[in-house]
């Protein structure tokens, strides 16, 4: 069984994107993705609840080759210590942390293309639909693997979900349209049933 939101299983724990909780941006708002951990990850210790915590996850796309060692920078800029590889913990306020890597620390991506197989499960006609789609419009030769990843899935999830077309992968998830239970989600499955073990909660 995987772990599930919905079965109340991180019904304690405190989830938020990286944006929402620094205001570094030139528009006075949060800054996101790895660019904003560096902002995100000072100043912690004044926050709410802060002692209460038992340990840090941060969730990341693993979509670079520097992905992991921007997220080691941003923990040291601040005066946290970082896990020294993926599997390793570190430290931050003397809570451990925990880096989780998307879609796996040994494969290159990001949340979009570990979601594709279950995309495609929902829509089987979306491989072969978008792939011809991307090679037509030329995206599947971007540089930028991210924004092909990001173009691949919103193709299939716009072009099949005809109900609303413009729903975003999250939404797609809580509405019961995509599903979590499917074998392409099991390395993060495996991280997450592993963690409380890892981070020393509840020994």
């Amino acid at each position: 069984m995987r772990p599930s939101f919905r079965d109340g299983a991180y019904r304690n724990s405190k989830i938020c994107h990286a944006a929402e909780c620094n205001e570094a941006g030139s528009d006075g708002k949060g800054v996101g993705g790895r660019s904003g951990f560096k902002h995100s990850l000072s100043g912690l210790t004044p926050i709410k609840g802060f002692k209460e915590l038992k340990a840090i996850l941060i969730v990341t796309d693993h979509d670079k080759a520097s992905s992991f060692s921007e997220v080691q920078e941003a923990l040291t800029v601040n005066g946290h210590t970082p896990p020294g590889v993926p599997a390793n913990l570190g430290s931050v306020h003397g809570k451990p942390v925990a880096v989780l890597l998307i879609p796996s620390e040994t494969e290159n991506g990001d949340l979009e293309k570990l979601c594709f197989p279950e995309i495609a499960r929902v829509w089987p006609k979306a491989e072969e639909c978008v792939s011809a789609f991307l090679k037509c419009t030329g995206a599947d030769k971007w540089e930028k693997k991210s924004s092909a990843n990001k173009a691949r899935a919103r193709s299939a999830t716009v072009a099949f979900n005809e109900a609303e077309p413009y729903m975003g992968i999250g939404n797609l998830f809580r509405k019961g349209v995509l599903s979590t239970d499917n074998s392409c989600f099991d390395p993060v499955a495996d991280f997450l049933r592993a963690f409380d073990a890892k981070v020393g909660i509840g020994t």
